[in-house]
């Protein structure tokens, strides 16, 4: 006689392999873990570990924002670096004193 699931209509994937678990034979999420017939990694079955519904929408869009901080990062690090280069201080870059053509210049003529 089989159970009732204990989180009905929830996709189970593992944590290492991202294979269905509840697809797999034996899958009981009443155990509190299952271990991949796949990969063999040991997954939790619980609550705190459920799938949410729109968890490819969720998984796609924490990718977008890590590449988004990752480029605003290295972008940040570029931008320091240039200045530093330049040996500009950052009150001349506010007061509109900074030179670019001689940032140029230093640039095509020192790091080039």
């Amino acid at each position: 006689m089989e159970r009732e699931p204990r989180f009905p209509g929830a996709e189970w994937y593992c944590y290492k392999c991202n294979r269905r678990l509840d697809l797999q034979d034996g899958f009981d999420d009443h155990k509190y873990t299952w271990k991949c017939t796949h990969c063999g990694f040991r997954n939790s079955i619980s609550r705190d570990n459920l799938p949410a519904k729109n968890g490819a929408f969720v998984a796609v869009l924490g990718r977008m924002l890590n590449f988004i901080s990752g480029l605003m990062f290295w972008g940040m690090i570029v931008t320091f670096i240039c200045i530093f280069a330049a040996d500009v201080s950052f009150s001349e870059i506010a007061d509109g004193a900074f030179d670019f053509v001689f940032f140029q210049d230093y640039f095509y003529t020192y790091l080039s």
